[in-house]
Parts: structure tokens; sequence; C-alpha cells
């Protein structure tokens, strides 16, 4: 629950240890299992990549992952 949070619109979700094709691969897992529009982004350096959960997916990934998060978390799904 700590490896993510509100990024604009959308969410990020850090997954540096992760490799990019496997990165690539769960983009098309929850597109295909969940229609969510997940896209890769690099924000230079060494600090690994992010997966960025677009604005137009907020509604449906919210649903998806509240169940399972600590109230005290909830901040990071904005107003959702």
């Amino acid at each position: 629950m700590d490896d993510g949070s509100k990024l604009g619109k959308g969410a990020k979700i850090a997954t540096k240890g992760f490799s990019l094709d496997d990165l690539k691969f769960l983009c098309q897992l929850l597109k295909v299992k969940y229609n969510l529009d997940v896209s890769i982004h690099s924000p230079g350096g060494n600090k690994g990549n992010t997966l960025y959960i677009k604005s137009t997916s907020m509604m449906a990934f919210t649903l998806i992952i509240k169940p399972h998060v600590l109230p005290s978390m909830y901040y990071k799904l904005g107003h959702y």
C-alpha cells in the first residue's frame, strides 16, 4: 500500500523490482482482466519504472483495490 500514490488525476505504482518485460505483461493483464488503462513511466536515472493508472481508469481501479486498502491509506486514492 505504500509503494504508490495519486499523481495528477491518475495514480502511480512503484515497480522498480520488475523488468520492463514483466511490466509490459502486467499492463496487458490489467487491460484484459480489469479493462484498466495503464502505462509504463520511466522517471530517468536509476530510479526504475513506475506503472501509471490513467485518469480514465481511476474509478474502476479504486473499486477493485479499496476493499484491500487500509483506511489510513485512502488519501492515496484521491477523491475516489
